[in-house]
C-alpha cells in the first residue's frame, strides 16, 4: 500500500485528494498486476458494507460531489473515501480505467475530462455508478455477511439478498445451495447447482460439482453421483 501511495503521488502530483486516496484504496486492497495486467485478487468487505449501510439509510452518490470536492471536505465526508474506491473500481469493471488515468494525466481532473474519455454524460455517469454499487458492491457486502453467519436462517437469507442484486454471483449460489444441503433440502440444492455448472468456466464449478455428486450419493443413487 505504502508502494502504491508512493507510484500514484509521484505520477499524480496535482491530482485532488480523492484521486489520490481512492485509486490508493483500489489498488492497494484488491487489485495486483499480473504479466503487465491489472487483477483484482477479491472483494474487500468493510467499504462495500458501509456503501451498502448507506445505500439502505436512503443517501445518494453523485459523481458531480466527488469531482468538486475540496480536500477538507472529502477528508471530512464519511463515505468518501469509499465512494471514490467503488469509482475506480467501476472504471476498472467497463474496460476504462487506464484510458481514464491516461486521460487524467494528461489533460487534468475535471469531470469533462472523464465524459469525454466515456462518451456519456455526468448524468448518465451517476446511473452507471449507482447500479454499479448496488448490484456489485452492494451483493459483494451480503455475500461477506451471509458467508460469516453462523445461522443458517440468516445466511440462506442473506444470501438470497446478494442473488437478487447479482443473479450471477456464483460464490453466494454455492453458498445458498450448502445451506440447503445441510438441510436435507437435496432438490434445492441441485436447482441452484445446476445454475453454477451450466457456467463451466467459473470459478466455484468444481465445488459445484463435487457437491452434486454428494446429494446423488446421499440417495444412494450412484450412477448419476458418478456422472
Amino acid at each position: 500500500c505504502i508502494r502504491d501511495s508512493h507510484f500514484i503521488y509521484l505520477n499524480y502530483p496535482s491530482a485532488p485528494e480523492w484521486f489520490k486516496e481512492g485509486l490508493i484504496c483500489f489498488l492497494g486492497r484488491q487489485a495486483r498486476i499480473v504479466k503487465g495486467k491489472l487483477m483484482l485478487e477479491g472483494p474487500t468487505p468493510q467499504p462495500q458494507q458501509i456503501l451498502r449501510d448507506k445505500i439502505e439509510q436512503g443517501k445518494r452518490f453523485y459523481i458531480q460531489r466527488l469531482f468538486s470536492i475540496s480536500t477538507e471536505q472529502f477528508r471530512n465526508w464519511d463515505v468518501g473515501r469509499h465512494f471514490a474506491r467503488a469509482f475506480f473500481h467501476w472504471l476498472y469493471e467497463k474496460g476504462q480505467l487506464e484510458a481514464y488515468l491516461k486521460n487524467a494525466f494528461s489533460r487534468g481532473f475535471k469531470l469533462s475530462v472523464l465524459e469525454r474519455t466515456l462518451f456519456l454524460s455526468y448524468g448518465k455517469i451517476n446511473i452507471e455508478l449507482l447500479r454499479f454499487i448496488k448490484t456489485s458492491c452492494c451483493a459483494q457486502a451480503y455475500l461477506q455477511a451471509g458467508l460469516g453467519d453462523s445461522n443458517r436462517f440468516r445466511k440462506e437469507q442473506t444470501l438470497l439478498k446478494a442473488l437478487q442484486l447479482n443473479p450471477d454471483c456464483y460464490t453466494a449460489r454455492l453458498g445458498l445451495a450448502k445451506c440447503y444441503y445441510r438441510s436435507g433440502n437435496y432438490e434445492k440444492c441441485r436447482h441452484n447447482l445446476r445454475q453454477i455448472l451450466d457456467a463451466p468456466e467459473n470459478i466455484e464449478y468444481r465445488r459445484a460439482a463435487r457437491l452434486m455428486g454428494d446429494t446423488y450419493y446421499n440417495e444412494k443413487n450412484y450412477p448419476q453421483a458418478l456422472v
